[in-house]
Formats: structure tokens, C-alpha cells, sequence
């Protein structure tokens, strides 16, 4: 509203005052009750989710691994989608922004390693990402990500940098990990999306 009124401004120099007119206000009041639309926002996952999902895998491919890898790392990591996976789109996907294989570290109390850099960083020094070792159960970020590290060590990926592999030695995509996402937790009752690790139920 606020920018029609900016477009109408050099006709009705008196614009702004007949836009905050009680008879505009209540009509905009009135449009927005009859024709607005609730606000919808995907379901966050919590605890329960993650040791279903472990659950759900009793034998575990080494995708099945990846994926349960990637789910405890974005939820305890408090990672965006696009910081795990690779775009749908190649023209979208940037090796800088890739995590690398050389900068995990696991040790007897957490496993950490460094997420890339953006425009935000000045330092570029990237951020560094730890999983204690504190948690216990099947929902512990530390065991289920270090149960995919060691499928990781023992294949032959090369002089493939990244962290995050499938079994045919590439980058998972977001629709890869949607995939099975929708396939574990979508119901008609739930409504999930790439935004369901962006806010954490926990």
C-alpha cells in the first residue's frame, strides 16, 4: 500500500494523509480478514523423529548411513540444507562451499570439522562444528556420524575432497535428502521441507 501511495504522490500531494484515513484502514483491515490466508510453516524434527528414523534403518546401506549422518548433523549442528548438500542445480553448487574431508577431526570426545566460509565471514576462517561425545542412545550425533566416517574411510573415493559422499562418489543433493526425508516423515498431517533443519525442535 505504503507503495502505491509513493506512485500516486506527485498527483495527490495529500496521499499519505488519505492513506492513513480510517476509512482506508478498515478496508485494508476488512480485505486482509476476508482474503488473507494463514501463515504455514513446515514442521520441525525432534528427537523422536531422529531415533525413528535410526529405527527405520535396521540394516544400514552405506546411502542409509550418509543420510542418518546428514540428518544428526543438521539438526545437532544447527546447519542449514544447503550447507550439507549440493543444489539440484549445478549451476548453483560451489565447491568453496563444500565441507571438506581434511578438516574433520575425531577424538575420543567429539568429532568436529570446519564449515566453508561466506561473504559474512571477513576472516574467511569458516566456522568449526562439534558433536561431543555426551549424548547417549540411538539419537547420539557422535556415534551415528562416526559410524559414517568409517564406511567413508573404506572406500576408494580418490582425490575426492568432500566429506558428504553417496555411494557413487558424489555430493548428495538437496532432492536426494528429501527424498528420503518425505519417505520417513511426511504424512497428512505433517508438512516438512528444506526449512524442517533450519528450525529445530529442540
Amino acid at each position: 500500500m505504503s507503495g502505491i501511495a509513493n506512485q500516486l504522490k506527485p498527483y495527490l500531494p495529500d496521499i499519505r494523509a488519505i492513506h492513513k484515513s480510517l476509512l482506508i484502514v478498515r478496508t485494508m483491515n476488512g480485505c486482509k480478514q476476508m482474503l488473507g490466508s494463514p501463515t504455514k510453516h513446515k514442521d520441525a524434527l525432534c528427537v523422536v523423529d531422529l531415533a525413528r528414523a535410526v529405527a527405520a534403518y535396521p540394516t544400514l546401506t552405506y546411502d542409509d548411513k550418509l543420510f542418518l549422518a546428514l540428518l544428526h548433523a543438521g539438526f545437532f549442528g544447527l546447519h542449514r540444507l544447503g550447507e550439507l548438500v549440493d543444489s539440484d542445480s549445478v549451476w548453483d553448487c560451489s565447491p568453496q562451499k563444500t565441507i571438506k574431508r581434511a578438516s574433520l577431526k575425531v577424538t575420543n570426545e567429539a568429532i568436529t570439522y570446519i564449515l566453508p566460509g561466506s561473504k559474512a565471514d571477513t576472516l574467511f576462517e569458516g566456522n568449526t562444528v562439534m558433536f561431543p561425545r555426551t549424548i547417549k542412545g540411538s539419537t547420539d550425533p557422535y556415534t551415528v556420524i562416526l559410524t559414517y566416517v568409517h564406511a567413508h574411510n573404506g572406500k576408494v573415493y580418490g582425490l575426492c575432497p568432500q566429506l558428504w559422499l553417496n555411494a557413487v562418489s558424489h555430493v548428495p543433493t538437496c532432492s536426494w535428502f528429501l527424498s528420503r526425508l518425505y519417505k520417513l516423515f511426511s504424512t497428512p498431517y505433517r508438512c516438512l521441507g528444506p526449512e524442517t533443519l533450519d528450525i529445530k525442535g529442540h
